[in-house]
């Protein structure tokens, strides 16, 4: 993913009158959420369907920086996929967008199981 592939989707997805919405109307919150591919990235959106979607793709591994953000975005794109692929438990440790450290959170050594970054408490 560069960047954020999928937003929020905007509060008239939820309910016509509140396409114009002012400050009397918040809070906002829906019953569920919603999400939209943003229109400036579907073209690497689709890119990353495309790829998800392929016959010989068994597994995932999401190598997004290591902060809430970053497995967010991917979780994003790979709901709003539709990817069905079940073995995306590995992560890829990668700490800074340059490409050394992409390279080198992707060696197998350096992946690790989802299981690390997301224990229940």
């Amino acid at each position: 993913c560069v960047g954020h592939l999928v937003e929020l989707a905007p509060p008239g997805v939820y309910d016509p009158c509140l396409e114009r919405w002012d400050r009397a109307d918040l809070p906002i919150l829906p019953e569920r959420w919603q999400y939209l591919v943003s229109s400036s990235t579907k073209k690497q959106f689709d890119v990353l369907c495309k790829l998800m979607h392929r016959a010989d793709v068994d597994r995932i591994v999401c190598a997004t920086d290591a902060g809430r953000e970053g497995e967010l975005i991917f979780r994003l794109v790979y709901h709003q996929c539709g990817c069905r692929i079940t073995s995306m438990g590995r992560r890829g440790g990668v700490h800074t967008p340059g490409r050394y450290c992409v390279r080198q959170g992707a060696y197998p050594q350096n992946i690790v199981s989802g299981g690390v970054f997301h224990r229940k408490r």
